[in-house]
């Protein structure tokens, strides 16, 4: 997953307009995603470590809208306590069939 989160407070206006650029192509994704407001995800260019289902979700609105994207689509702009989020689904790791 890779996501662009945008600080609360941010013209509605550059959201708006960063999520249509983000969505023409990967490349789009990862040049927003660099120019970010959060260092840290700016400088993973936002790719964070997979989302799991049922642990103890941060928000639960995000886990949800996840586990919902097909892999390649660029999800809604989603607002949270931190922000507003956007996350693009790369890929679907299948689940452990056994776990220890």
């Amino acid at each position: 997953v890779q996501i662009v989160m945008w600080p609360l407070g941010e013209p509605r206006k550059k959201m708006e307009e960063d999520w249509a650029k983000m969505r023409t192509s990967q490349e789009e994704f990862d040049r927003v995603a660099r120019a970010q407001a959060n260092p840290s995800l700016a400088t993973s260019a936002g790719h964070i470590k997979p989302i799991t289902k049922h642990l103890n979700a941060q928000n639960p609105v995000v886990e949800e809208r996840a586990f919902k994207l097909q892999v390649g689509e660029v999800s809604e702009v989603i607002q949270t306590a931190e922000g507003f989020l956007a996350m693009k689904l790369h890929e679907v790791i299948p689940p452990v069939a056994e776990v220890k």
